[in-house]
């Protein structure tokens, strides 16, 4: 009997050490999880940052063009009102995006 509760306590003791380094590996992953996670939302937001950086790019490039319902208009109105050829720099997408209200 006393042989049977030393190898029961030993076992008690092994199974507790190995609980206590498990519980350890947990902690260390958790560590790690929280990490990779914080690195993911960066990248992430580092993503969404490029695509609305590139939006606006694309935006900004498609208010210069003359495909707006009232480009004719306006050129028509630039040359016979105005007597004059072309814009000066920026202000055709000005013109454009104010006339679109998104100015």
């Amino acid at each position: 009997m006393v042989m049977e509760l030393e190898e029961l306590t030993l076992e008690v003791k092994k199974v507790d050490d190995s609980l206590t380094r498990l519980e350890q590996k947990i902690a260390n992953l958790q560590q790690e999880k929280i990490k990779l996670e914080d690195r993911k939302n960066l990248l992430v937001s580092q993503i969404e940052s490029l695509h609305e950086l590139r939006s606006m790019q694309d935006k900004a490039s498609d208010w210069e063009t003359m495909t707006f319902p009232w480009s004719q208009i306006l050129l028509t109105t630039l040359n016979s009102v105005f007597k004059i050829e072309s814009f000066r720099p920026l202000q055709l997408p000005c013109i454009n995006a104010l006339m679109s209200k998104r100015d």
